[in-house]
C-alpha cells in the first residue's frame, strides 16, 4: 500500500519537476516473473525505474550498508529495497532472488554494471547478474535510464532534483543455453548480450507513455499482490 501511495505521489512529480518520460511499457509484463536489467548511474535509478512501470510494483537490491543510512535506508524499504552484500558470489542467496521471480510473482530490478558510472558512461557487465539471469529463467527486459547521471553522479551528495529523465524499455533479451555455453563462461557471456541490449535502446524511437495514461495505469492497479520486502530473503552477495 505504501509503495502504491509513493508511486500515485512520484508520477506526477517526475512529470512536472524532470520532465519525466517512460517509452517502450508495452514491454513489461503486468504479471509473472520478470527481470528488468538497466544501466546504473544514480542513487535515483530504481525510484525513477519503478515509477516508468506503471503496470506493477518492482523490486531491487541494494547495499546492506545502505539500509542504514538515516531517511534514505527508510526511503528504499518503501520502494521495496532488497539487501544485499558485496564480496563473491553466494549461491543460496542467488538462488533465493531468482526464486523471486521464478514463483511469478515478482520483477526484479538488477544492475548489470554492479555499481554507478563514474563518468555517465555505460560500464561491462558483471557475471553474477547473468548467473542469476540463468537461475531465474524468466524473461528480462533491457532497460535504459538516461538523465540521472546529471541528475545526481556518484560525487554529489545531494540531488538537484531538475532536470530530464528517460526511462526506455526494450523487447525480451534473446538467448539460448548451446550459444552461452560455447562462450566457455555462460553467465559472463549473458551478462555481456544483456548489456548490449540495453546500449541498443540509445537508439529507440517508440513513443513516451502519455501522462494522463500512465497516471490512469497507476490508480487501477490492484492493491491486492503489491507485496513487500520479504522477510525470509537473507543479505546475499553477487559479484
Amino acid at each position: 500500500m505504501l509503495y502504491r501511495l509513493f508511486h500515485i505521489l512520484a508520477w506526477p512529480f517526475a512529470r512536472w519537476r524532470l520532465r519525466f518520460a517512460a517509452r517502450g511499457t508495452r514491454h513489461v509484463p503486468a504479471t509473472g516473473g520478470v527481470i528488468l536489467a538497466a544501466n546504473h548511474a544514480s542513487f535515483a535509478d530504481p525510484i525513477l525505474i519503478g515509477c516508468a512501470v506503471t503496470s506493477r510494483p518492482i523490486f531491487f537490491m541494494a547495499k546492506e550498508e545502505l539500509f542504514r543510512v538515516p531517511v534514505f535506508g527508510f526511503v528504499i524499504r518503501l520502494v521495496n529495497a532488497l539487501p544485499i552484500r558485496r564480496g563473491g558470489v553466494n549461491r543460496r542467496a542467488l538462488e533465493e532472488f531468482a526464486g523471486l521471480t521464478r514463483d511469478g510473482s515478482r520483477a526484479l530490478l538488477v544492475f548489470p554494471e554492479g555499481t554507478r558510472t563514474t563518468d555517465g558512461s555505460l560500464g561491462p557487465a558483471k557475471r553474477g547478474v547473468g548467473a542469476l539471469c540463468r537461475a531465474a529463467r524468466v524473461p528480462i527486459i533491457p532497460t535504459l535510464i538516461l538523465g540521472t547521471y546529471e541528475l545526481w553522479p556518484r560525487w554529489r551528495l545531494f540531488p538537484r532534483w531538475r532536470g530530464r529523465i528517460e526511462v526506455r524499455f526494450g523487447a525480451p533479451v534473446q538467448w539460448s543455453d548451446d550459444e552461452l555455453n560455447a562462450s566457455g563462461d555462460p553467465s559472463g557471456a549473458l551478462a555481456t548480450l544483456i548489456m548490449k541490449r540495453i546500449s541498443d535502446l540509445h537508439a529507440t524511437d517508440e513513443p513516451p507513455l502519455g501522462f494522463r495514461e500512465g497516471y490512469r495505469a497507476i490508480l487501477r492497479r490492484p492493491t491486492a499482490g503489491a507485496g513487500g520486502v520479504p522477510s525470509d530473503v537473507a543479505a546475499g552477495r553477487l559479484e
